[in-house]
């Protein structure tokens, strides 16, 4: 088949973007024809189905409607939950958990949850409102959740069950295997993304009061935070590319994964198995 992946960016930059890279790869080799919209590649295609990852803001929706009209199948990969907060993460200012979202989008208004501006909030806002459950649904055949909580969410927040798929995103895991992963050094590690929904901030009080050294992998927007009050047993070494992160990871005496990680991201916790390290929920 003629299959057309769609991305803001075509590059590993982030989570979303490494699946939808990993997935161009298997696609191919099961002997599928690919080819990639992103805000670089505008390449006219004509595909049988359009697969939609991340998409919303740079890239827009108008994408399925118009394959819709076209009589072309859609389907469209989550990766956060933009269609139920317009904040992504059901964070609220990036703090508190909240949901009233799902069935009340002014909340983003009343709260300021985008940046702390009324403006920020206004057009985000104003974006969830244009691209409402009712016209998403129209457009897109299946949504595919990358694990049952998601799809939990979905459903709750009013989306057709029948439309809702659950599949977990993969790994190569011929990639995660060394030479030698016995020889252990003095540390645990952490590795992903320093922002808030991670929780990152009570990884670090918890490493504070501990005699262990923490190597945390990654960087993000609370990286110069989490410096000032970080101990002495915490090392930042930055965002990582593979090898380096194989390195890492596998010499590691264990990791720390977010507890949520088990449910969203279930082949992370094998991906970090297969370097053959032990793997503690934080």
């Amino acid at each position: 088949m003629k299959i057309l992946l769609s991305n803001k960016f075509y590059y590993r930059r982030g989570g979303d973007c490494v699946c939808t890279i990993n997935l161009e790869e298997l696609l191919k080799r099961k002997g599928h024809e690919v080819a990639i919209f992103a805000m670089q590649y505008p390449d006219n295609f004509c595909p049988d189905i359009v697969h939609l990852n991340n998409i919303h803001s740079q890239l827009s929706p108008v994408i399925a409607e118009i394959a819709h009209q076209k009589g072309i199948k859609v389907i469209w990969t989550l990766h956060d939950y933009k269609l139920l907060c317009p904040r992504y993460d059901c964070l609220r200012n990036g703090d508190a958990i909240c949901e009233e979202c799902f069935s009340d989008k002014r909340k983003v208004l009343e709260y300021k949850c985008m940046k702390h501006s009324r403006l920020a909030s206004y057009l985000s806002y104003w974006e969830s409102m244009k691209w409402n459950r009712e016209r998403l649904e129209v457009c897109t055949d299946i949504f595919i959740c990358p694990s049952r909580f998601m799809a939990e969410k979905m459903r709750q927040g009013g989306f057709d069950s029948k439309k809702i798929k659950t599949v977990c995103n993969f790994i190569d895991t011929e990639k995660c295997y060394g030479k030698d992963y016995t020889k252990r050094g003095n540390y645990y590690c952490f590795i992903g993304r320093l922002s808030p929904e991670k929780g990152v901030r009570t990884l670090i009080e918890a490493a504070n009061a501990l005699p262990y050294k923490l190597v945390v992998i990654g960087g993000g927007p609370l990286l110069e935070e989490l410096k000032t009050v970080a101990g002495n047993n915490v090392e930042f070494v930055g965002f990582k590319q593979w090898n380096d992160i194989k390195e890492l990871v596998g010499r590691a005496r264990f990791s720390v994964i977010p507890s949520e990680w088990y449910e969203n991201n279930p082949l992370s916790v094998i991906e970090a198995q297969c370097l053959g390290t032990p793997v503690l929920g934080a």
